[in-house]
């Protein structure tokens, strides 16, 4: 998974969140850093106690509940795909 290396072309992307996935994650969300980078959702496919991720400029942010993810997005001005606020 090499999330920095998506690119956007005036914004828009033909990926779609379940292309992405790992050996215990799929893409769940499509995202926006606050700087504009590709960002993915992802969900544990094994439902691990740590079952939501966060993945962006080739690290990932671990919360127990789809809410503390979105939560964190939010609150760190990250978009949807289109560009419009959570």
């Amino acid at each position: 998974m090499i999330i920095g290396d998506i690119c956007l072309v005036d914004g828009k992307t033909n990926l779609k969140a379940a292309d992405i996935e790992t050996e215990k994650y799929e893409g769940r969300k499509l995202l926006r850093s606050p700087r504009g980078e590709t960002a993915v959702l992802m969900k544990s496919k094994d439902n691990a106690p740590v079952t939501w991720c966060v993945a962006y400029r080739s690290s990932g942010l671990y919360f127990l509940s789809y809410h503390d993810a979105m939560d964190y997005c939010r609150k760190h001005g990250f978009k949807d795909e289109r560009g419009k606020a959570l």
